[in-house]
């Protein structure tokens, strides 16, 4: 049945003749001696065939000539692995290479050639080219590689095509798209402005080319054929992760560096050296701008940095920190290798103003990045100290009563930029040299005498703490303890600051006197039971103001205003209770004598007297919170403080007259009073 099968199709198949398959030209001819006779040998292919003769040429007379034909023939097949390449993000500087490569999947040789108008050497910018170059033949089921390289020139997208002829059939066409990219970093700082506004303008042309309708929505032109992006950090980059500023920067820097590649392609330049090295010029970027601010002198002030690498390969550069040597600017910060895409690294920029004049000091930091562009760094600082100014640096109390204090208020304002804490204390360090040869005990002692012993003159408050261009009120106090004239010096403090403030003040403290005619009075001899003896005593007062003088041992109402005094709260370290100036003769405040409960066992207290009725109104311009005087409210709560206790006399440039009272002493009325300085009057002892 085999057999029959096989005849069966040998009868399909078609026989060709075999004249249509194999041709001799000529058939038949003559030669003469000595000459000579071309033959030539056809082959006509059919489809898939293989054929195999023997043709006999027969010499009239002579031998036969037995020559093997052999011939095949088949379709021309060949296929490309790729009619398209995406070279991605590239090097826009350096050389993209990618390979195709042609299969001849028929049986006999395929012939092709690239139609590349290049030798195949290195490419120039913008410029495709194929190796190799020349015709070429492939042999039967083999394959051959065609090597293709761009160099972008320029950061921008390409997309570029070639052909490639094979055999007899229509050229192959062959697209090769990416974009030119360079290595770039970005730290979070903003960008220092150009005089000339050129930055500006990059970004109003970057803003036109990304054709941005809504802040962060609009994605980057893709490209013509790819529709997906060809890494991860280019999709994350084309799905706007990053906000529209940010794309706004990326597509200015990529502007500039364009505008420079095309000004190298056109002229370009020579090498520049560095370091002793020749290096290709790079373009420069927008400078990025760090601002310190006003700085105190002796601080030493640190700001955190992000530098971001945005771009999409791992990037390197290094900082030039030789240049800001002695510039009081330290950069945390050398050399990265290989910092990935998307990370941030984290630095320390420090700015230490020790041994550096007053004034704006700046320092510009360059940053190389290492095949890429240069940008720097321009930092900035203000070094300077705090100050005050002062309304007056000169105040005259005049005459004060001594057991009365006068007030005048002063105005602090703080003039820099940068906040002030003051102070009118003694400072540590004269404490310590003045205590250095002085035994423990012996310090606290005097410690605890000077705490307790009252001051002439006094700041209240005696330390503060301004703001930059904050006022405050200041109150100066003068109170005399003796009849003399009082001229001090009082040293205002800037901490951070080598500067102070002298405040010069004087008064004249006055003594409250009597004189009497007699030192000494003598009785005369009397007898017992006998109607007694007098004497009769002159008081004068020498004082320009009235006196008031009491007996300890017969005035009860000094004891009602003892009790009184002595169960109010209110009073300073040194014992201490500012009140309103008591005119000679009256009793104590009301409100003194109306916050006063009294024990049923102690002495009564006083009664009403029409005089307060009729005393001094406060002013209203002195409020208590500025002038330091105020009421505790009884059982040692605080209250408000009552208008009737604020200081009753007070003259120009807020000077304010108070009364001090002590817990030890106070004032009564028994013998009565005597009027200013020529008055004069008698008592009977």
């Amino acid at each position: 049945m085999s057999d029959n099968g096989s005849e069966k199709k040998d009868h399909e198949k078609p026989v060709v003749p075999i004249e249509q398959v194999f041709d001799i030209l000529p058939l038949h001819g003559t030669i003469d001696p000595g000459d000579s006779q071309t033959l030539q040998f056809s082959f006509y292919g059919h489809e898939n065939s293989d054929n195999a003769v023997e043709a006999v040429c027969q010499v009239e007379g002579g031998p036969k000539y037995k020559i093997q034909l052999r011939g095949q023939a088949a379709l021309v097949q060949y296929s490309f692995d790729k009619h398209f390449i995406d070279f991605g993000e590239v090097h826009y500087d350096q050389t993209a290479v990618a390979e195709i490569e042609l299969f001849n999947e028929g049986r006999i040789p395929l012939d092709y050639s690239t139609m590349s108008t290049s030798d195949g050497s290195k490419p120039q910018p913008g410029e495709l080219t194929v190796t190799p170059v020349e015709m070429g033949q492939i042999p039967p089921f083999s394959s051959r590689k065609l090597i293709i390289r761009y160099y972008p020139g320029v950061p921008a997208k390409f997309d570029k095509l070639f052909k490639v002829q094979v055999a007899h059939f229509e050229p192959d066409v062959i697209q090769v798209v990416g974009e030119g990219v360079f290595p770039r970093i970005k730290l979070d700082l903003p960008r220092y402005g150009d005089q000339d506004g050129l930055y500006a303008g990059f970004l109003t042309e970057a803003h036109q080319a990304l054709n941005i309708e809504e802040p962060g929505c609009a994605p980057l032109s893709g490209r013509s054929k790819p529709s997906k992006p060809s890494s991860k950090y280019s999709e994350s980059v084309l799905n706007t992760s990053f906000p529209s500023e940010d794309l706004l920067e990326c597509e200015a820097e990529r502007l500039m560096v364009k505008k420079f590649a095309e000004s190298i392609i056109v002229a370009p330049q020579a090498l520049e050296p560095v370091r002793g090295k020749k290096r290709k010029p790079k373009a420069h970027l927008a400078d990025y701008f760090l601002d310190f601010g006003h700085v105190v002198a002796g601080n030493t002030c640190s700001q955190t940095l992000n530098v971001t690498n945005n771009g999409f390969f791992p990037v390197s550069f290094s900082v030039d920190r030789s240049v800001i040597v002695g510039s009081g600017f330290f950069l945390g910060l050398d050399r990265v290798r290989q910092l990935p895409p998307g990370e941030t690294l984290s630095f320390n920029v420090t700015f230490d103003p020790k041994s550096i004049e007053q004034g704006v000091h700046s320092a510009i930091v360059p940053f190389n990045i290492i095949g890429g562009p240069i940008f720097s760094l321009r930092m900035q600082a203000h070094v300077t100290m705090p100050d005050l100014f002062v309304s007056s640096d000169t105040l005259d109390f005049g005459d004060v009563k001594c057991g009365e204090c006068c007030i005048i208020t002063i105005q602090l304002f703080n003039n820099n930029q940068v906040p002030c804490s003051w102070t009118s204390r003694p400072s540590s360090a004269a404490k310590k040299k003045k205590e250095r040869m002085i035994p423990m005990y012996r310090r606290k002692q005097v410690a605890k005498m000077e705490k307790e012993a009252p001051q002439e003159f006094q700041l209240i408050p005696s330390s503060g703490h301004l703001l930059p261009g904050q006022r405050k009120n200041v109150q100066v106090k003068f109170m005399p303890l003796e009849e003399t004239r009082y001229i001090q010096k009082i040293p205002i403090r800037m901490a951070q600051s080598t500067r102070r403030i002298i405040m010069t003040v004087m008064g004249h403290g006055m003594e409250p006197k009597l004189d009497f005619n007699m030192g000494h009075v003598s009785f005369d001899p009397i007898l017992p039971h006998s109607l007694g003896d007098e004497k009769e005593v002159v008081v004068s007062n020498p004082c320009p103001f009235a006196v008031e003088m009491y007996s300890l041992e017969f005035d009860k109402q000094y004891l009602q205003e003892e009790e009184i005094l002595r169960g109010t709260s209110g009073y300073n370290e040194q014992g201490m209770l500012l009140l309103p100036p008591r005119p000679a003769g009256e009793k104590l405040p009301e409100e003194i004598v109306r916050a006063y409960e009294p024990d049923p066992t102690s002495v009564p207290t006083l009664e009403p007297d029409e005089s307060l009725e009729q005393g001094t109104e406060a002013d209203p311009a002195n409020d208590r919170d500025s002038q330091g005087v105020g009421t505790p409210g009884i059982g040692g709560q605080r209250t408000e403080p009552v208008p009737d206790m604020a200081p009753s006399v007070t003259g120009p440039g807020g000077r304010t007259s108070a009364g001090v009272t002590s817990r030890i002493s106070s004032t009564g009325s028994a013998l009565g009073q005597i009027e200013e300085d020529g008055d004069k009057t008698t008592g009977r002892v």
